[in-house]
């Protein structure tokens, strides 16, 4: 008797639903993989915005450089830079000035850098501006 109920408790072990360890292990490596696909779209999406908001705060600072250098009507060919303190930041800028050929537009080129050694710019903004002759410092 006790032989039997033996036998008889295997079969209900064996036949029990459940899922084998192959299938558990495919399992996890299947939510691995998407996890993982997961996080490489959230880092992705947080670098980009990262580097939206860097390109979005230099382009003010440039903004912000060209109406000084409109304000003060600086018409010379020549090159400056400086520096802007904006959102807790310091934020480089070189100015490049060059007078047309016929003498009535002036092109100015802004470029804003992150570092103090200005090897990669950040935003670049080039304008046009017409100019009276009179205007003009040669």
């Amino acid at each position: 008797m006790r032989q039997g109920n033996y036998k008889k408790n295997m079969n209900l072990l064996n036949n029990n639903p459940g899922f084998t360890l192959i299938e558990v292990l495919l399992s996890l490596v299947i939510l691995s993989i998407i996890s993982l696909s997961v996080f490489n779209a959230v880092n992705f999406n947080l670098q980009s915005n990262t580097r939206l908001e860097e390109r979005f705060y230099a382009s003010l600072v440039a903004d912000k450089v060209f109406k000084e250098d409109a304000l003060y009507k600086r018409y010379s060919e020549n090159e400056r830079n400086g520096q802007v303190e904006m959102v807790n930041r310091t934020w480089y800028w070189v100015i490049k000035t060059q007078i047309g050929v016929d003498g009535y537009l002036l092109r100015k080129e802004i470029t804003v850098f992150n570092d103090r050694k200005q090897e990669n710019s950040i935003y670049m903004l080039i304008s046009y501006v017409p100019l009276k002759k009179k205007e003009v410092d040669v």
